[in-house]
């Protein structure tokens, strides 16, 4: 089994910054955008979560469905029935026989 608790970067921010984001992933090129935004680093640093990267656990989700018999996803804040586009965390549970 595996199990993933994370904030969902494509469901964070305003609804204008979730439909660019959700598009520029979309179009295949979120990870270009991210490194341009980070200025090459890949990765930002704030005063609560230390040093980050942007994920979202749909970043791995073909690769956790193909692996898994079931998956479960908990949508951990209280926002509409589609987990990508809203939440801002979700947790997964993938569980193998």
């Amino acid at each position: 089994a595996i199990f993933i608790s994370d904030n969902n970067n494509f469901g964070q921010g305003g609804f204008p910054s979730r439909m660019i984001k959700q598009a520029l992933n979309f179009l295949g090129v979120w990870p270009t955008f991210d490194l341009l935004r980070t200025k090459g680093r890949g990765y930002q640093i704030s005063e609560g979560d230390g040093l980050f990267y942007s994920y979202s656990i749909f970043n791995n989700f073909g690769q956790i469905k193909e692996a898994c018999d079931h998956i479960h996803l908990v949508n951990t804040t209280n926002t509409s029935r589609n987990f990508y586009r809203s939440a801002t965390h979700v947790a997964l549970l993938g569980v193998k026989r």
